[in-house]
């Protein structure tokens, strides 16, 4: 499919004046941690994801640290010559116009995030990985306090197999709460209403769709997600 999408986009608009961004949003558990798919953990297999940029210019190189797929837009910003964002938006540029192939940059600090469906015994898991690859996983109750921290050093622990049992955890608690805190004073002072993905909504347009449509007219709402699901693979 990627293969096809380039050619598509050589044919018509031209690889040579296109810049392109290839990444996920996930990945998939395969048993590493005793679970298959995702929706359950923040273990690496989950969140360690693809992150390429190719465009005009731009020379073969790989960033030495960690980035972000938080910094995309920063990035695809900084491509097109649009300016400075607003305010306190995240991110940083990881390729700029004056240092394409020469100033790739690494380190910040990542951040995911993950609400657990309705019966499971977790509510949320907020993982943080310092710079110097130490990881934390902290798991938050219902009523926002931590209720466990999981620590492991990427460097020597890839697999997230081996916890470290010294003292440390409560600077990453402490950064997990500051980090919420920023979180819902930018959603607030821009008027976004955050929103959860919840499994009944992807029962609703994925699983049962036959039963659920039987005898009336989709609204076009309907008609634009189920489309959606569709080229995402989840309908067919």
């Amino acid at each position: 499919m990627l293969a096809r999408t380039l050619d598509y986009i050589d044919r018509y608009l031209g690889l040579e004046r296109t810049t392109i961004i290839f990444t996920s949003d996930h990945g998939d558990e395969l048993y590493e941690h005793g679970r298959y798919g995702h929706m359950h953990h923040v273990y690496e297999e989950v969140t360690r994801v693809p992150l390429l940029v190719a465009g005009p210019g731009m020379r073969p190189g790989r960033v030495a640290g960690l980035v972000s797929n938080v910094s995309i837009y920063r990035t695809l910003r900084s491509l097109v010559g649009a300016g400075p964002v607003g305010e306190g938006a995240p991110g940083r540029p990881l390729v700029t116009p004056e240092a394409l192939g020469t100033g790739r940059i690494g380190g910040e600090p990542i951040v995911s995030v993950l609400t657990r469906p309705a019966g499971c015994p977790e509510n949320v898991l907020t993982k943080y990985i310092r710079e110097d690859l130490e990881a934390a996983i902290i798991e938050t109750g219902p009523s926002g306090a931590p209720m466990g921290v999981e620590r492991y050093h990427l460097s020597s622990d890839p697999g997230e197999e081996n916890p470290l049992r010294e003292a440390g955890g409560e600077e990453f608690v402490t950064f997990a709460d500051r980090w919420w805190r920023y979180w819902r004073d930018l959603a607030r002072r821009r008027g976004v209403d955050h929103a959860e993905t919840k499994i009944a909504w992807q029962r609703d347009f994925t699983w049962g769709p036959a039963q659920k449509d039987k005898g009336r007219d989709l609204t076009p709402e309907e008609k634009r997600m189920r489309e959606q699901m569709r080229a995402l693979g989840y309908l067919h």
